[in-house]
């Protein structure tokens, strides 16, 4: 104590103002008379605007009148005299800052009982949070990488077994049908054969997103032949042609793809595919209020459209991949709910879902990394600025320029005529 006494009150002040912890100090009247300037670094405020203030204008929403008034009758007890426990605060901007706070009175002088006010000192949580985020991914992509390996082995069997009968099914048809048959049921066979490709690839796709092997140029995402952006197109619109029709959800592509190709045919109808299926869950789950109460014009009441188009480089690259040349967006958004705000960061990540009863969790994860393996990313966008677009949710995929290439050989250049198509 003596050593203490010793001290000069300006060196107990520069250790509350220069502390890394966010400190605050209020009057008896809860408004604030102090706030040094970690505080003012997390949350926003200059001591300006926050002095004479009350501590609530940082409150988030997150807890009840119930949470507060248990912390304050923890604070006034003369058995405890003090709180402590994770806040969420909102700062100036809107973020929202994850924080240990403790909150204890302050007299002033030891033992004269005269009560001052109260002081609050916060330690920002949020690397904490971001490690325990981390390693939550990490216990998620090593829980798929098992299960992927298990279904790999399990399956694996099955689809060879299911694609060497078809091959030889549409060697007997050759051989034992007529030409008109025999062109049917080739047809048939052969759609057979691609699905149980595709299946395949979707089990390497599953395995190879469960990998943590770092990002290098040679790690992108394997190319194939190009093929018409068209064609792409007719394949996926084929495939969800069922769910839309049953869903009676209206599928519009609406883009100017003639002339356009891809070494990326795959790839790009993997993910196309999620997002349109997602799309056609949300309308058919969303609150029935809701769709009555907004119809889009027209009368259409569920409704999806895909749309393609070009745009600056600067739009499509990360740090890590760069893009040096104009690339290119593909768009899905349907008239649906949309995607809450609190849950935006949250659905690309694995096992993560809003329709358990249907959904995985994985398609927008796997759907992600696909994107990151062609050198682009898949993001959720916010709605169309133009004011034209169905005011529900919107995903971007952005793309790098050689992915998708104006290609003479498959028709007349991009911009001439757009591949525009309903689907009801």
């Amino acid at each position: 104590m003596v050593v203490a006494k010793s001290l000069p009150d300006a060196i107990f002040r520069r250790c509350v103002e220069d502390s890394s912890d966010a400190i605050m100090l209020t009057s008896t009247d809860g408004r604030l008379c102090y706030v040094n300037r970690s505080w003012i670094r997390l949350y926003g405020y200059s001591s300006e605007e926050a002095l004479g203030r009350q501590p609530s204008l940082l409150h988030s929403g997150h807890h009840d009148a119930q949470f507060y008034k248990s912390m304050w009758l923890d604070i006034l007890s003369p058995q405890k005299g003090s709180w402590s426990g994770e806040v969420v605060n909102r700062a100036k901007d809107g973020s929202l800052k994850t924080v240990l706070l403790t909150i204890t009175p302050y007299y002033a002088a030891e033992g004269s009982g005269a009560l001052m006010g109260f002081m609050g000192l916060a330690v920002d949580q949020s690397a904490v949070l971001e490690m325990k985020q981390r390693l939550l991914r990490q216990d998620k992509l090593a829980l798929l990488g098992t299960l992927a390996s298990a279904l790999a082995h399990e399956i694996g069997t099955p689809l060879g077994v299911m694609r060497g009968r078809a091959e030889m099914l549409a060697q007997v048809i050759n051989q034992d049908a007529g030409a008109r048959l025999s062109a049917r049921c080739q047809k048939h066979t052969s759609a057979i054969l691609d699905q149980v490709d595709r299946v395949s690839e979707v089990m390497e796709r599953i395995l190879g997103f469960a990998r943590t092997t770092a990002s290098t140029s040679e790690g992108r995402e394997s190319l194939g032949p190009r093929k018409p952006l068209q064609t792409v197109l007719d394949d996926v619109e084929a495939l969800v042609d069922a769910h839309f029709r049953h869903a009676a959800v209206e599928l519009e592509f609406s883009s100017t793809v003639v002339g356009l190709s891809t070494n990326s045919a795959s790839a790009l109808e993997q993910i196309l595919i999620n997002l349109l299926v997602n799309a056609v869950r949300a309308l058919v789950n969303r609150d029935a209020s809701v769709a009555a109460s907004k119809p889009l014009s027209g009368g259409v009441m569920r409704r999806v459209r895909v749309e393609i188009h070009a745009c600056a480089s600067s739009a499509v690259g990360s740090f890590e991949q760069p893009a040096t040349s104009e690339g290119w967006i593909i768009a899905v958004e349907d008239s649906g709910p949309g995607v809450r705000p609190e849950l935006r960061e949250k659905i690309f990540e694995p096992f993560y879902t809003t329709d358990p009863l249907h959904g995985t969790g994985i398609g927008l994860a796997i759907s992600s990394k696909i994107a990151h393996d062609l050198g682009g990313r898949l993001e959720l966008a916010l709605p169309s600025p133009s004011g034209l677009g169905l005011g529900g949710a919107r995903f971007e995929l952005r793309l790098p320029a050689d992915v998708i290439q104006v290609s003479s050989e498959h028709g007349a250049p991009a911009g001439t005529r757009p591949y525009s198509r309903s689907l009801r």
